[in-house]
């Protein structure tokens, strides 16, 4: 690795300490460039911007979650549905641990889009399982009901407030979480009972 290299890591790993301790609202470029001992022109020259930083950083948060997802120990005797429901449960659960990391996750991913975006790499986990659910060659119907699935999921989390006023369902509540998640799943696959 050049010097310029270990400098951009070093400016993404101090990023991300930031983000692990939850403070995305208070990180500054100044206080990245005193943890980091650059100066703030090697962020700019390297990140052009806070916010390409920080979506830099989050995005690297996210593809570490998704790569380091628990797989169930009996998942060969798991039904697709079932697989998927659990991958949902724990991309849900992240975004509940995270939140201030997943409201600016969601929030780019809606604005900007985009084939590096987070909700793409969700996209790209959650696909392969759809078609195992649904087991027919429609790849433009697979594409539909996973962006069913990851815009509902985004916008319940963004008005979860709304979702506890109106439903009563609290998503920080993880009996309460798994339970809407089922749910929408059911509905999902034409089992749901709404």
């Amino acid at each position: 690795m050049n010097e310029e290299q270990s400098i951009k890591k070093t400016i993404l790993d101090v990023t991300l300490k930031f983000l692990r301790q939850g403070n995305i609202d208070k990180i500054s470029i100044r206080k990245i460039a005193k943890e980091a001992g650059v100066a703030i022109g090697n962020i700019n020259y390297h990140f052009q911007t806070k916010d390409n930083l920080i979506k830099m950083a989050v995005n690297i948060l996210v593809k570490e979650e998704i790569d380091t997802r628990t797989i169930p120990e009996d998942i060969e005797k798991m039904q697709p549905v079932d697989i998927l429901r659990h991958y949902v449960k724990a991309t849900a659960g992240f975004l509940v641990k995270n939140p201030l990391i997943a409201k600016n996750s969601i929030l780019n991913d809606l604005i900007h889009g985009g084939e590096t975006t987070n909700s793409e790499q969700t996209a790209t986990a959650y696909l392969p399982l759809l078609e195992k659910v649904f087991n027919r060659n429609n790849p433009k119907e697979h594409y539909i009901l996973l962006e069913q699935l990851l815009g509902t999921l985004q916008v319940i989390f963004l008005r979860s407030n709304q979702l506890q006023k109106y439903s009563g369902l609290d998503i920080y509540n993880d009996a309460q979480r798994d339970e809407l998640i089922d749910q929408l799943i059911d509905n999902l696959v034409g089992k749901g009972t709404v």
